[in-house]
């Protein structure tokens, strides 16, 4: 058997009666476990004074119960960082005992000795898609939907948006300067525009050449982010399908480059970057 050995970020501190206490981060969480069976003595003190336990209902579903505990926070998993937060439907975001797994990617690719591409067929979290790109694989991100453009009016300017999807929403938007842009008036009603009753990722990009071009990218519901895998292949692959860069190129980003090829043949998109510590902090208690 596997054993996921390398967290320092989670700890899985007891579990019974059909439920699990967790530690994640600073962040102590109940929840269901039906796997849990066994009727044994709750005595650590996290069981009564949990930061949230989530409670199913007798109808469907169920709710998250505690205070102070923020919307997502950040754990880590040896070099690699992971968003968590309380989902409606129990999860965090993140199955931590598929660390082995990833352990055991990486060490593949790492070993391999020859350019390594990974399809990810079940990506719930993306947590092997992460440890595998960290690895030095090219990571298979799809098969990218373009749209024909449609013009955006806000305030007394238009633009001109290409939709993509990647399995989720992106409109690309040409820039003369990205850099100059004030993102945090313009993203938001880019995301929100009625064009886009479900909200949208907007990506704004200079094309540099035909084989570069520069990005930033505002993501619904975080704001700007310093990087963003599939607003990367969606802004090359609008650009790719208006005839102004190559199917191979490279996206320059806040955090970093980004290397993108869409295959003509297969239409899937491949990617391959780095990945790195961005910050370390600590909260005040």
């Amino acid at each position: 058997m596997w054993r996921a050995e390398h967290w320092t970020d989670y700890e899985l501190l007891d579990c019974g009666r059909g439920e699990k206490l967790e530690r994640w981060g600073d962040k102590l969480l109940v929840r269901p476990d039906p796997q849990a069976i066994w009727n044994t003595p709750r005595t650590h003190r996290g069981w009564t004074r949990p930061d949230a336990r989530y409670a199913r209902s007798s109808t469907g579903g169920g709710q998250w119960a505690g205070k102070g505990v923020p919307q997502r926070w950040q754990v880590h998993y040896r070099d690699l960082t992971f968003h968590v937060g309380l989902m409606n439907f129990k999860h965090t975001g993140v199955f931590p005992e598929q660390a082995a797994n990833w352990d055991f990617a990486r060490e593949l690719i790492q070993n391999a000795g020859r350019p390594v591409r990974v399809l990810n067929l079940f990506a719930y979290t993306g947590g092997a898609t992460i440890a595998c790109a960290a690895a030095g694989a090219a990571v298979g991100m799809g098969v990218p939907v373009v749209q024909p453009p449609v013009a955006l009016a806000i305030g007394d300017r238009e633009y001109e948006a290409v939709p993509v999807s990647m399995g989720n929403p992106h409109a690309v938007i040409e820039a003369d300067a990205p850099a100059a842009l004030d993102l945090t008036a313009l993203g938001p009603q880019v995301e929100r525009h009625p064009a886009f009753p479900g909200r949208v990722n907007a990506e704004f990009v200079r094309v540099l050449n035909r084989w570069e071009l520069e990005m930033r990218v505002w993501e619904r519901g975080s704001g700007e982010t310093l990087a963003c895998g599939t607003g990367a292949c969606a802004a090359a692959a609008a650009m790719a399908a208006l005839g102004k860069l190559e199917r191979e190129a490279v996206v320059h980003l806040a955090g970093g480059d980004l290397q993108v090829r869409w295959e003509e043949k297969s239409g899937q998109m491949f990617m391959t970057g780095p990945a790195a510590a961005v910050f370390d902090g600590e909260t005040a208690d």
